[in-house]
């Protein structure tokens, strides 16, 4: 591979930069992100086709974005610092989330979780009230898509590996 290669493929890639794991992981949700989205939005009113294979492959992208984001800011200081904020806020935001679907139980409580797996509303995307507040499947896919592509490869001073 010649220099301009690998710097084509950095740009094109800058979590390369932190992690080649993590940089593969992110790029594959961001795929199934979009097919799930798809899914979502070709939903009619009448009839959902299978419903069940969208939901729980959004459970499992849920922890797998979570899962990613939380190494990310675990090892915040591979990052610079006006992107550590951003890692911060997006892992409280998928957590809310991540912990009533890979605990089955409420965020800092041993109370077992009832309705907050439950999809609580469907219009072209699935909704979810944890602990009063609603998400959006397709909020939180668009929002791990868009912090992943908004990092550069200045945004990484050390790598992870």
């Amino acid at each position: 591979m010649s220099v301009e290669e690998i710097e084509k493929m950095m740009r094109d890639n800058p979590l390369l930069s932190f992690s080649i794991y993590t940089s593969g992981q992110a790029n594959y949700l961001i795929a199934l992100g979009i097919d799930l989205i798809k899914e979502m939005r070709s939903w009619k009113n009448e009839v959902i086709y299978d419903f069940n294979n969208t939901y729980y492959r959004y459970w499992l992208w849920v922890l797998g974005a979570y899962e990613i984001i939380r190494t990310m800011d675990e090892n915040n200081e591979c990052f610079v610092e006006t992107m550590q904020v951003p890692i911060k806020e997006l892992k409280i935001y998928l957590a809310k989330i991540r912990i009533p679907f890979a605990k089955q139980e409420i965020r800092g409580k041993k109370q077992r979780v009832y309705g907050e797996l439950s999809v609580t509303g469907i219009d072209q995307d699935m909704f979810f009230e944890i602990e009063g507040q609603r998400y959006s499947a397709t909020d939180a896919i668009t929002r791990f898509k868009c912090m992943i592509e908004r990092i550069q490869v200045t945004d990484i001073i050390k790598n992870y590996n």
